[in-house]
């Protein structure tokens, strides 16, 4: 930086205008990935922030699944996720509208698939023995309102043939993350009742699924109404895994033939709390181990966690910010951000550690020398306890103020009590420090990435 302008904090001429906070951002989210076929969803301000399902083929090809005007989301819950299923040729999303789900035939063309009622579907998984999908059903008709007070969670199958829907598991207030078996004889779920939010406390139940695809009685095998338990997953071996806070910290754990037993014992989160259905956070490669997201100390890292050992490398990449992952093979996809760059749908190689960018959220360009990077700070509060936040320096290649002088300083604080302070590029922060303001992004008590 030379040539730079001495004036106030705070009255710096910034290279950031105020239109840049939503001119053609695109929101990301969702991706899944198989076969080399790479999908996202996209929501587009010019659609009034409507998602749409968009595919990436092996070649390069970006195609967009489905038709302008369509919602692929859903509000189960309230605040939704997991909103559409990809499994070979079948691609089933959800309509926000109506909550229906529809197949996709061909790219924009849809095909209802659900009756025509007030159901919302989420967290679909697939099972191709019985041709069914299994998933969570909120029932909002009438009748159920009028009779419990409140719509109703349960987990349901629906016929890939005639799209009728048959309640498999109900009798909980709610329910997530239905995950069949590798060989289709076991179903795992979580569950959990008033007036626990899902990181209060949910159980992890696995039942016997019989040849005619009824459940059988459920056994609680994790969790209880005051510990969280959180994405269960089956390994390629049949190994049902989930992440789990015993030691105050949000691990990876496995059902052993004596019960739960630790991964890899970590001081990091794993997993983030479940304000949506379908994050995913933690997978299963090929060889037998897993890719994870970890947080702590205000950021994410990503790792590789050995088979069996136990053994737990981070793999070194540029990113801060980081959820979403799926595995295909030998690559990681998901989305991600830097401190100097804007989320984007992101490719990994494991093999040598190179990445690739998909999609970008915006196709603006900064310049590094006007990008404030946030330190992770901590200091004393009450209680004799020490609070956390992340710390933005003002910045600008152009300007710089006079000796002796301190910049105001703009205290904020990330939404959701279980959250935290984003620690990749924002143009909301870049706006202040640019002009001459510090920020101070603070990750109160509660925040994700600090153990319990």
């Amino acid at each position: 930086m030379t040539d730079q302008t001495i004036a106030p904090y705070g009255e710096w001429e910034s290279p950031f205008p105020i239109s840049m906070l939503a001119a053609g951002v695109v929101a990301l989210g969702e991706p899944a990935a198989a076969g080399g076929v790479r999908w996202w969803l996209e929501g587009r301000p010019d659609e009034t922030g409507r998602q749409g399902l968009w595919r990436r083929d092996p070649d390069g090809t970006v195609t967009r699944l489905t038709p302008e005007g369509f919602n692929a989301r859903n509000r189960v819950q309230e605040y939704g996720g997991a909103a559409y299923l990809v499994d070979g040729d079948l691609v089933v999303v959800s309509d926000f509208e109506i909550g229906r789900l529809n197949r996709v035939v061909s790219p924009g063309a849809l095909e209802p698939m659900t009756p025509e009622r007030a159901w919302r579907f989420a967290d679909l998984i697939v099972d191709q023995t019985r041709g069914r999908l299994i998933g969570v059903r909120e029932d909002h008709e009438p009748d159920t309102l009028a009779s419990h007070g409140e719509a109703v969670n349960s987990i349901v199958a629906i016929s890939l043939a005639d799209g009728e829907v048959t309640p498999l598991v109900d009798g909980a207030d709610f329910y997530s993350a239905p995950r069949l078996a590798p060989d289709g004889s076991q179903l795992a779920w979580l569950e959990w009742r008033h007036p626990n939010m899902p990181w209060d406390g949910t159980e992890l139940k696995i039942a016997a699924v019989a040849v005619d695809g009824s459940i059988g009685p459920a056994r609680t095998v994790a969790g209880s109404p005051s510990d969280w338990i959180s994405q269960p997953r089956w390994s390629p071996d049949g190994v049902l895994h989930y992440a789990a806070e015993p030691t105050g910290w949000m691990n990876i754990y496995r059902l052993g033939p004596d019960g739960p037993e630790a991964v890899a014992p970590f001081e990091a989160e794993f997993v983030y709390a479940d304000w949506l259905f379908g994050f995913s956070t933690y997978a299963f490669v090929p060889d037998g181990s897993m890719v994870a997201i970890g947080r702590s100390d205000g950021r994410d890292r990503l790792y590789r966690i050995g088979p069996n050992s136990g053994t737990i490398a981070e793999i070194p990449v540029p990113f801060s910010e980081m959820e979403g992952l799926d595995v295909d093979g030998d690559r990681v996809v998901l989305r991600a951000a830097s401190p100097m760059d804007p989320a984007a749908i992101i490719d990994l190689n494991l093999v040598d550690g190179t990445w690739a960018v998909l999609r970008r959220s915006t196709e603006a360009t900064f310049d590094a020398d006007d990008i404030s990077v946030p330190e992770s700070v901590e200091f004393p509060t009450t209680g004799g306890k020490t609070a956390f936040g992340l710390f933005y320096r003002p910045r600008n290649s152009s300007f710089t103020a006079a000796d002796g002088t301190l910049p105001p300083l703009i205290v904020t604080s990330h939404g959701g009590p279980t959250a935290s302070a984003y620690a990749a590029f924002t143009i909301g922060v870049q706006l202040f420090t640019s002009r001459g303001f510090a920020v101070l992004d603070v990750d109160y008590g509660g925040s994700t990435g600090y153990g319990r």
